[in-house]
Parts: structure tokens; sequence; C-alpha cells
């Protein structure tokens, strides 16, 4: 963490080239919204983080969720009038020597590329890149000394200046005192008339006998990509997702055909796992060591022990645990459950709100009928029992150890522990008449 630091996330763009009704900053990559990568990047870079947000926003369910989870503060831009209008929405909560700039839509930015900025000391830090193709970026020109002097906006660069490869990333560090004397001074005089943060930099350079100002280059540019439609946003996708696989991949985990498993920042997977192809893991997933899932398994909000075999064709749903060697079948569903050591669930079955014993067999076609239309109910079956194929268990129900439920109940009541349980309607054979 950089002492004496806030962090102000710009996150108050319209984002209307995301031809979209939701914020651009709510977009996910790998299921988590591009602005929480930037605020777990600031959080973890600076003592107070300041999200400038615009009214769209602001009465936004999944982005007041999202601000009250991490506790981060807001400053409200009323309109878009350009960078530095919206860091001046926020200037004035900022108390820490030095500001951080970062966007909510370049949700990569590696922490120990602000570290690097932060060791230059010095009273401004510019990230740039070198970029010879794409030409959405302004581009950053510099002394002799390396010392950026101004960065030009594309909308306003000249053909020539075009061809500068050395662009401008729009992060910056920045003391804050030279911050608020720039804000106090900054005109819209361009061609967008927008208060531009980027002329801070020739701000700054004018002032070179007072300020000393600094600039870092990342030789990564898909670390400082900005996302600002649909299309860089499936791009992005696929990077993440190829960082994520060979991350998994350098630590152990076994993947049939990696370019068909899909994860999220969240996802946990040891050693010796084996993951077949066409998995999806959503949020907060947490593999052990030699646990199978096989093809066209959905898993999220999950917990798997070690040996324990999923799918295929399975979906786990949040607040699952499911212990050592034990088995999730094709064509089940399982929902806020607890599955002991060596429990089976084989067939086509959905258990939901349960905790089921050590070494149970659930038989094909078992629902768990949890829900009455307003309210979950939550069941229990003990050790050792075994649950026939195509019974209901209407909750809340307590099914004690060593049970044999027969095939085709409808279990209404509690079982102790030692029974057989038969709950249906006896069989009649009527001969047809001709």
């Amino acid at each position: 963490m950089l002492k004496n630091t806030t962090t102000i996330i710009l996150a108050a763009g319209s984002g209307s080239r995301m031809l979209s009704s939701l914020p651009k900053v709510l977009h996910k990559v790998a299921q988590q919204p591009l602005l929480e990568y930037v605020i777990k990047l600031a959080k973890n870079c600076s003592e107070e983080v300041i999200t400038v947000i615009n009214k769209e926003l602001a009465s936004h369910k999944s982005f007041n969720k999202l601000i009250n989870n991490y506790k981060t503060a807001t400053a409200l831009q009323l309109k878009p009038l350009g960078t530095a209008d919206a860091v001046k929405s926020a200037i004035e909560y900022v108390k820490s020597e030095y500001t951080l700039i970062l966007y909510a839509d370049v949700p990569f930015v590696e922490e120990s590329t602000i570290k690097k900025m932060w060791e230059k000391k010095s009273d401004l830090v510019v990230l740039g890149f070198e970029h010879f193709k794409d030409k959405q970026y302004g581009r950053i020109v510099v002394d002799e000394r390396n010392r950026p002097i101004k960065i030009i906006e594309k909308k306003d660069a000249k053909e020539e200046e075009l061809k500068i490869t050395l662009c401008h990333s729009g992060i910056l560090l920045i003391k804050t005192a030279l911050l608020k004397e720039f804000l106090d001074k900054v005109s819209n005089n361009n061609n967008s008339k927008e208060y531009y943060l980027t002329d801070l930099i020739e701000f700054v350079y004018k002032h070179k006998n007072l300020y000393k100002s600094s600039l870092i280059k990342t030789p990564d540019y898909n670390e400082i990509i900005g996302i600002n439609n649909k299309s860089q946003l499936a791009y992005v996708e696929g990077i993440l997702q190829e960082k994520l696989r060979t991350s998994l991949l350098n630590k152990g985990v076994i993947m049939i055909a990696p370019n068909t498993v899909f994860l999220t920042p969240t996802t946990r997977i040891e050693k010796d796992a084996i993951i077949h192809p066409f998995v999806f893991f959503g949020p907060n997933v947490w593999i052990g060591s030699d646990v199978t899932v096989l093809p066209f398994s959905h898993l999220e909000g999950v917990k798997v022990e070690k040996g324990a075999i999923i799918g295929p064709f399975a979906r786990i749903r949040p607040k699952t645990e499911i212990k050592e060697n034990s088995k999730i079948g094709n064509f089940v569903e399982v929902k806020n459950t607890v599955l002991d050591k060596d429990t089976k669930v084989s067939h086509l079955s959905y258990i939901g709100d349960a905790t089921i014993g050590k070494n149970v067999n659930i038989g094909a076609g078992t629902i768990f009928c949890n829900y009455d239309g307003r309210k979950k109910y939550h069941s229990t079956v003990g050790n050792n029992s075994f649950i026939g194929s195509n019974s209901c268990i209407i909750s809340p129900i307590q099914i004690d150890e060593n049970v044999l439920v027969g095939a085709g109940s409808v279990v209404t009541q509690d079982i102790p522990a030692n029974h057989l349980a038969i709950a249906r309607v006896k069989q009649k054979n009527i001969k047809k008449r001709i």
C-alpha cells in the first residue's frame, strides 16, 4: 500500500459506445464487473478510495451494492465536462499527500506497476506504453531527458503527431497540492470543449523548475487496455481467460482442453485436479486436489474437497460443499447443501437446502422439495442412508441414520434411524375391459 495516498477512480463516463442499458463499468469480464477490478487495485494501493460517478450509476442497485461491499466513497459529476472536471468533483475530499488517478474501464493494471510509479518519488508520474497500431490513445511528447512535456489527445492530434508511438494510459500519480493548483487553472480551450486532465502534464512541465515529472512505461499493452465497446469487452475476456488458465496450469492443475474452460479471478483449483472440456466456473469456487470435473458442468460458490467427482452435465450452485470422495453425477443440481464424505448423487436429481451425511446414496430422480412459494426449508439425511429413485422429500424433513426410503416415495414426515420408509399408493392391477 502507498502511504498517504488517495485513489480517485473515474467512472462517470456515459459509455454510449457499449450500446447497452447497463452502465459500462458494470459490464463483466470473467464474471466480475470492470469497476470491481479497479476498486480492488485501489484498495491495495491506497488508504482511501473515491469513485467519481454520474447520476445513472448513483441510482443503480448493483453499483450501490458493490460500493457498500468495498466501503468506498463516491463523488458525483453532474455533467460530463471532461476528466479534469471529474477529478474536480472529488478533489475536495482528498486529504492525503498524493493522489492516484485510475479509470473504471481500464481494469487490468498491475499493483507492481503502481509501485514502480511510486518509487519514482516525483511530483507527477505518468504511465505510458509503446503502441504502433491503435490510434485511439493520446500521444506523449517527451524532452531529451525523457520527461513528459505534454499529451496530445487523439481528437486534437495532427497527422504527424499521430506517428508518435509513445501513448498515454491516463493513469497518473501526483502530489495532491499540485493537482489542486492545476484544477483551479485548467481550461476547455480544445476541439471538444472539455476540461482535460491530460493538460496537467504540460502545466507541470512549464513549471519544471518547481516540480519534478517522470515517465514510466509498461511493456504489456494488455495491462492498460481500455474497454469502450462490446468488441473490446469480448477481446479482454479472451486475454484474461488465457491468463487465468495459464496460472492454474503452472500450479499443477490438469486441463484437458484449456481453451474450453472458463474461470473467474476467484476460482481456486489445487494441483492434480482434472478439469475436462467445457466446464464453467462462476465466482468463489474452490476445487481440492485430485477432484475430477467432467464435461459441461457449471459450478459457482462451491467448495469441492479431495477426490470428489463432479458431472458430466452437473450444476453446483452457491453455498454448497462437496466433501471428500463424494460424487455428483450427470444432470444433478445441488444448491445450498453440504454432502459429507463418500456420498453419491449420481443421476437426474435436485438437492436444495439440505445436509447430507456420510456414505449416503441418493437415487435417480430424487427431488428435495424445499420451496413452498414463499419460504425455503431445510432437510437432513443421516449417515449410511439410502434414498430410492424417484423420491420426493417434502422439506423440512429429518431423516436419521441407516434409513432406507423406498423408490417412488413422497416423504412428508421425519424418519427415525434404522427404519424403512415407503410412502406411495398401493399398486392395483385391474383387468382391461375389451
